[in-house]
């Protein structure tokens, strides 16, 4: 349990600063590559599960909500 929320935190951490670090094209491409890592790791540790499942759905709303906030704030 620890472990899975651990897991979480730095694959979220990772991808926040991926993301804002890195310029508009090549972000996306590393923020994909490392998704695609992690959730290739998290198949081969844990096989198909909901923890799998949640940990994609997990990176994608990191990813989207860091793009939706960059947008609400260039808009003001």
């Amino acid at each position: 349990m620890i472990v899975d929320i651990l897991i979480f935190l730095i694959v979220g951490g990772l991808l926040f600063t991926v993301t804002t670090a890195l310029h508009q094209p090549l972000n996306l491409v590393v923020a994909g590559i490392v998704s695609l890592v992690m959730a290739g790791i998290t198949f081969v540790l844990f096989s198909w599960s909901w923890f799998l499942l949640l940990l994609v759905l997990w990176m994608v709303l990191v990813v989207l909500g860091l793009y939706g906030m960059r947008g609400y704030i260039r808009r003001r």
